[in-house]
């Protein structure tokens, strides 16, 4: 039977033939999401919101776990790096997400956090593109200002805890991310050292 996450599987074992399903899921998946903005006219409304972005990063992290198998080969590698500059381009593009200047709501605080990240898993990719600093720098922008709106005196996030996990959670790929390619470094600010301990806090039985 096919694994239900045969990337995790390739990690866990090395096994390249879970390697090998997870590169024909991955390049199917990418293949789909690109035909879903070409064929839309200008962005459809799935490709505005999180039924993108979260697919979207997962991706990501697919490609990162399975891109030095030996079953990948090089055309496969850069055609999947090229779609992801594609889909680099998309993510920035103001008409897809709208700045909250142009009289656009974002929904829910979360949904932006979600959009963004995303970028970051996208542009870490990008090593060498000429958009990338500019785009990671977006990114940077944006969490600033969401820790800065986002976080109260003593830690406290302005929404529930359970969506302060799915934030952090997002954040933190993000974070760990931009920090190991050698963009800015979040991992000391003193806002997010303190809504974690907030966060874990509440967790913990003490």
């Amino acid at each position: 039977d096919k694994p239900d996450d045969p990337a995790g599987l390739y990690l866990a074992t090395g096994d390249e033939a879970a390697a090998r399903a997870a590169i024909n899921d991955l390049m199917k998946e990418l293949r789909r999401w690109t035909d879903e903005v070409l064929d839309g006219d200008n962005y459809t409304e799935g490709i505005h919101d999180i039924g993108y972005t979260r697919p979207m990063r997962l991706l990501t992290l697919v490609f990162d776990a399975v891109a030095g198998s030996r079953v990948m080969t090089a055309a496969e590698r850069h055609w999947c790096l090229r779609t992801f500059a594609f889909h680099g381009y998309c993510l920035a593009d103001a008409n897809r997400w709208p700045d909250v200047s142009q009289g656009f709501h974002r929904g829910n605080i979360n949904f932006n956090s979600d959009d963004y990240t995303c970028r970051a898993a996208v542009i870490a990719l990008l090593a060498g593109h000429p958009k990338q600093r500019e785009w990671m720098d977006y990114v940077a922008a944006e969490m600033e200002k969401e820790l800065a709106a986002s976080v109260f005196p003593g830690g406290a996030w302005i929404e529930a805890p359970n969506y302060q996990g799915y934030t952090m959670h997002y954040l933190m790929i993000a974070w760990r991310l931009m920090q190991l390619n050698g963009f800015r470094d979040f991992s000391k600010e003193p806002t997010f050292r303190a809504t974690i301990d907030y966060l874990v806090r509440m967790q913990t039985p003490r």
